[in-house]
């Protein structure tokens, strides 16, 4: 590939204005500058708009619209007008390490790649590290090897292993198909990344490559987590069925009454996290991120409650 590509930097943001001066900073800031920024604005009032029309920097190209309320649908409009052979996704809340496009890009030497990850640290409101998402064990998973391995937690666990922050597409694989799924309203991740896991491999790259920030405000607490879990489930149904010969030719066995039980048990959980999530907005603690963190480093205690929860 060329030595220099152009990198995408592809945001939807919407009311950051608390956020996003550390967001820019981190692209303004990053060693590899062979890049654009193309930045949907979806409706702001809060101030973001001035902040972002006011970056000095030609590379930058930001867009006003009235409100819309559809991530995925913003960020296909930026896929539509950028120019980079490669993209990154960014949140206007999140930010990046100065070297993290200079790190990712060599993981596309490897043409077979079709997007690459890497670790993330997890944030709070005021920039504290409250916990860190690791790259998954299982190399087939983390990798997509044998293509379609990454649907063994994708599709059986429903689990975004992979933090948005950390994200890096070739563009003609993300195009081959159709761009960031615009379905039932989900976000664009997930869905994304299940239809590209049967279009070639993964790159795992064991460094931060991301800032992924959690607090009240944030989608992860203000959407309907129970709503989504069930459209996200849906949407694996239908992918199921229209890719099943190829699914079975990877060796993907798929047994649906285990599938749909284990997809229960998965809601209840959901079901309980988004309780705590509603109430902590109430009170204004987060009740949520710090048990959840504790129990990934400790797994007995994890192992004991999920017993209770599901005898």
């Amino acid at each position: 590939m060329d030595k220099e590509p152009l990198i995408s930097i592809l945001s939807s943001v919407y009311n950051e204005r608390p956020y996003i001066e550390r967001t820019i900073d981190s692209v303004l800031r990053q060693t590899y500058e062979h890049w654009e920024w193309i930045i949907v604005d979806d409706g702001s009032t809060d101030g973001t708009g001035d902040i972002l029309a006011g970056i000095g920097d030609k590379r930058v190209k930001y867009f006003f619209q009235e409100r819309s309320g559809s991530l995925a649908g913003n960020m296909n409009r930026g896929l539509s007008i950028c120019n980079g052979d490669l993209i990154a996704g960014l949140d206007g809340d999140d930010y990046w390490p100065d070297s993290k496009i200079e790190v990712q890009i060599k993981s596309f030497e490897d043409r077979d790649v079709v997007l690459s990850y890497g670790e993330c640290a997890i944030i709070n409101d005021k920039g504290e590290n409250i916990g860190y998402v690791g790259l998954p064990p299982d190399s087939r998973i983390a990798h997509n090897e044998p293509r379609g391995s990454a649907l063994m937690s994708l599709v059986i666990d429903v689990d975004c292993f992979i933090c948005n922050a950390t994200v890096m597409y070739r563009r003609s694989s993300l195009l081959e198909v159709g761009g960031f799924v615009e379905k039932y309203g989900l976000p664009p991740d997930f869905s994304t990344w299940v239809r590209l896991s049967l279009a070639g491999k993964f790159s795992p790259i064991p460094s931060c490559l991301g800032y992924y920030r959690k607090h009240l405000k944030s989608m992860s607490f203000t959407i309907d987590h129970v709503s989504t879990f069930e459209k996200q489930v849906q949407f694996l149904r239908e992918f199921l069925i229209e890719n099943f010969y190829t699914l079975r030719d990877l060796g993907f066995e798929i047994k649906t009454g285990s599938l749909e039980s284990g997809w229960r048990k998965i809601k209840t959980k959901t079901y309980i996290v988004q309780k705590l999530m509603r109430f902590s907005s109430f009170i204004g603690v987060d009740l949520v991120n710090p048990p959840i963190l504790f129990l990934n480093r400790h797994a007995p205690i994890k192992r004991m409650i999920r017993r209770i929860i599901y005898p």
